[in-house]
């Protein structure tokens, strides 16, 4: 048997070896780029990045790896790779170690070009400007469906779905006070007032529960120190410790698993895309009928809905809005038929993208 000398020497040759491989990658992801410049095809593409991770990842699975480490360092070694040729910025509503932030690095690995912003108007406005190239945004969660304000958002304005990105969220309670028998006020986002409201009653009884519109809201007012944090706790989700100088006293306070969908998007214009899933919205009045109606052309040709959701706008113009995502994987009907169908039903209709690029 070799002894621990010999070992080290050969992973150091291991090593040299992974750095010139790593070297090499960089050289080829240059001429990837100057291709894509020269003949215009567009920078990223969500299901190439998603074809090698899955490639590799029986190999590296045998040796001993875990799935989710493999996903990890080659999602990092091409951030790595796109952070060399200069590729794009992409930004998101929150900070460093929000559950936004994780969306992010979980789709793009750990960028380094990235910006951080108010709100997701805020997120789209960078889009639209040229600013930054993609965006990552909260779309909908298991506890409270689709956020008709990012809905509205989507209809109003020239972004397009391009890939989407599934957490499994938890909660944690932060606080500048050391223990939670010293917090007098608990803020909560007002969509999880069922979730948390039994807990906080058994486990900090003293303390007054505050809801605001949303942990967005609530990173904000802390930042600008419109909120005092002695005796204060907060209900957040992410790890937010390190980036607001706060400690978390409880973790994992929910019941339950919140499983939460971040749509990542880019400036344009949709098309339908064939054998993909297609999210469409539509709206209409509410007339007796009127979700048959809409069903009938994705059911006379048999064309599966994984999603569908609807939502009362704020527009008057419209008393319902559907959110409609349409599995084409699997069917050689064209969908653009459908869209042509829906504009004859309703009376608004918009292709929203490909969240399953």
């Amino acid at each position: 048997m070799k002894d621990l000398s010999d070992i080290r020497k050969e992973i150091d040759k291991v090593d040299d070896e992974l750095a010139n491989i790593l070297c090499k990658r960089a050289d080829l992801a240059r001429k990837v780029r100057e291709v894509k410049t020269r003949d215009e095809i567009r920078s990223y593409l969500p299901s190439r990045e998603k074809e090698i991770v899955k490639r590799v990842i029986p190999k590296c699975v045998a040796a001993g790896f875990s799935e989710k480490s493999v996903e990890e360092i080659f999602l990092s070694i091409i951030s790595a790779s796109r952070s060399i040729v200069g590729d794009f910025e992409v930004c998101f509503p929150g900070i460093m170690g929000s559950s936004c932030h994780a969306a992010l690095v979980k789709q793009f690995g750990p960028l380094d070009n990235y910006r951080c912003v108010d709100s997701i108007s805020a997120c789209i406005d960078s889009i639209d400007k040229d600013v930054s190239r993609y965006g990552v945004f909260p779309f909908s969660s298991s506890g409270s469906g689709i956020k008709t304000e990012t809905l509205e958002l989507l209809i109003n304005r020239e972004i397009k779905i391009v890939s989407s990105v599934e957490l499994e969220e938890t909660f944690s309670i932060y606080s500048s006070e050391p223990e939670i028998s010293k917090i007098k006020k608990i803020y909560l986002p007002a969509y999880e007032q069922i979730k948390f409201g039994s807990w906080i009653s058994k486990y900090a009884p003293n303390a007054d529960v505050l809801f605001i519109k949303s942990d967005l809201h609530l990173v904000s007012l802390i930042k600008e120190s419109k909120i005092p944090n002695s005796g204060l706790g907060i209900v957040l989700t992410g790890n937010f410790s390190l980036e607001l100088g706060l400690n978390e006293l409880v973790t994992d306070v929910s019941a339950a698993s919140d499983y939460s969908r971040y749509f990542v998007v880019e400036k344009g214009v949709a098309q339908v895309k064939a054998s993909s899933i297609v999210s469409i919205v539509c709206a209409a009045k509410n007339t007796t009928g009127i979700l048959r109606q809409i069903l009938s052309p994705f059911s006379s040709r048999d064309i599966p809905l994984t999603v569908i959701e609807s939502r009362k706008p704020k527009s008057a113009a419209w008393d319902c809005l559907f959110y409609i995502e349409a599995d084409a994987r699997n069917t050689k009907e064209d969908l653009n038929l459908v869209i042509d169908e829906l504009a004859l039903i309703c009376s608004y209709v918009k292709v929203l993208g490909s969240p399953t690029s």
